[in-house]
């Protein structure tokens, strides 16, 4: 989705960042499972959309991605950074996706082994066989308990534009059976979506949604659009996608559209109605990262409801 399609006036110290990130990320910090009632913190549901390795594409380096705690170098930052540099313990592995060999995925995972949630990104072009992603997934999956689910980006967008029909992500699940249900199967929805005639059949065969709005100033519509998507799928879980860059007008988000949808995203999580929110930026911003970590902070312990 985010890959095919932040100056701050604080000087962070690097070992301050490192500190920060351990006590976030410490191994007595209770997390409860996903759509749990009992003590949700927003914190909980807030994930970071990170890069393992640079594509080339927007302002992100070809191969490996920068370990820093430089707001204005957010885009080049790898998945530990990003997450430190907002101040959360859950990441999205995206980019180029999952790999097909286990050597490729363990030494992607090391770096975020001490992170409470992830998911990772599903990104094959045709055939769109995923045998050998989920075969490497299994055994991910051993190692690191806390990966809940994958994404399949860009599903109803460039993936649909390459072939990818409903069949192949029914073939998929059919093939994650035998990893019965400890893995959760999401996909990416962009609000123009929702009069693709298609959309209708993928929908059973998804456990829930990432949804995001391409256009910014079509953000005040953002809690409508969640009930659309729910009447899509009635009881499915949503995540959603706050964009720290305007990519449908290509200009820096305006600070009172990424203001609102923090807000109106709060509003959902505080009623119950969406599981998870992941913030997407893959060019640099850094006035949009540091107000984006003051936001994080002055809400993480808000208290939510429960889909």
């Amino acid at each position: 989705m985010f890959a095919a399609n932040m100056r701050s006036n604080t000087i962070w110290a690097g070992s301050t960042a490192l500190l920060c990130l351990a006590s976030v990320l410490a191994p007595g910090h209770s997390l409860g499972e996903p759509g749990s009632k009992a003590g949700r913190k927003l914190l909980d549901m807030i994930y970071v959309w990170g890069i393992p390795i640079g594509n080339g594409a927007y302002e992100m380096p070809k191969g490996q991605m920068l370990r820093t705690d430089d707001p204005a170098k957010f885009a080049q930052a790898d998945p530990p950074s990003r997450a430190a540099l907002l101040g959360v313990h859950n990441v999205y592995m995206a980019g180029d996706g999952l790999p097909n060999d286990l050597q490729t995925a363990e030494a992607l995972s090391k770096p975020v082994a001490q992170m409470k949630r992830i998911v990772w990104e599903l990104t094959p072009d045709p055939p769109f066989l995923y045998t050998p992603k989920l075969n490497v997934l299994k055994t991910l999956k051993s190692r690191y308990p806390q990966i809940e689910g994958v994404v399949l980006d860009d599903m109803m967008t460039s993936r649909k534009d390459r072939g990818l029909r409903p069949q192949h992500v029914a073939a998929l699940r059919q093939e994650m059976a035998r990893m019965g249900k400890s893995i959760k199967v999401y996909g990416n929805v962009y609000t123009k979506n929702f009069s693709d005639p298609l959309l209708p059949e993928y929908i059973p065969l998804l456990d829930g949604f990432l949804m995001a709005e391409w256009q910014a100033d079509d953000l005040p519509k953002l809690k409508d659009n969640v009930a659309t998507l729910a009447r899509f799928g009635p009881g499915k879980p949503t995540m959603v996608a706050l964009y720290l860059y305007d990519y449908g007008k290509n200009r820096k988000m305006p600070r009172h559209l990424m203001q609102l949808q923090c807000e109106k995203a709060l509003e959902l999580a505080k009623e119950g109605r969406i599981t998870g929110i992941v913030f997407v930026m893959v060019n640099n911003d850094p006035d949009t990262v540091v107000w984006t970590r003051d936001w994080i902070r002055a809400h993480a312990e808000d208290s939510l409801g429960a889909q």
